[in-house]
């Protein structure tokens, strides 16, 4: 996928969801980055790659030193890809990120370019996603590793 396609990819989601493409930032050598949608868009130009990710919480600083915590989560996307939509978990700071710490996103990426339907039908199963382990499935994630740890003490 070229930074072209990408681009009208990520502005034609825009459009479709009835949003504006504004958040999105544009350099010289084709890579851009910023959010739509909800979603969060970074195309790497020389890697051909768009990832899409959907936020599940900030300020993630203090989970990226939980080895275990973080293990189990690769442990679900690995093992339970539906409950992830086929994502991965990333901690990561992004420009749009307003906070100082990392961010705790479902991550996916994308090299070929499939329909506008397909993807578009992609993308909101990744925002509801990211929104449902915000809410629930983050807590009912930890929650055994959390009990063990007070157990523990």
């Amino acid at each position: 996928m070229d930074s072209a396609t990408a681009y009208k990819l990520v502005t034609d989601w825009a459009r479709v969801e009835k949003e504006d493409t504004s958040g999105i930032e544009r350099e010289a050598n084709g890579d851009f980055y910023g959010k739509a949608a909800v979603l969060g868009f970074q195309f790497d130009n020389a890697r051909q790659n768009l990832v899409v990710r959907g936020r599940i919480m900030i300020d993630a600083d203090k989970l990226s030193k939980t080895q275990d915590m973080m293990q189990e989560l690769h442990r679900i996307a690995r093992e339970e890809p539906d409950r992830v939509v086929h994502a991965q978990f990333e901690i990561v700071r992004m420009p749009w990120d307003t906070g100082e710490q990392p961010t705790l996103y479902l991550r996916r990426d994308y090299k070929t370019s499939e329909s506008e339907s397909k993807l578009f039908d992609e993308w909101r199963k990744l925002r509801e996603m990211a929104y449902l382990w915000h809410r629930t499935y983050f807590r009912q994630a930890i929650g055994p590793i959390v009990e063990r740890r007070s157990k523990a003490k």
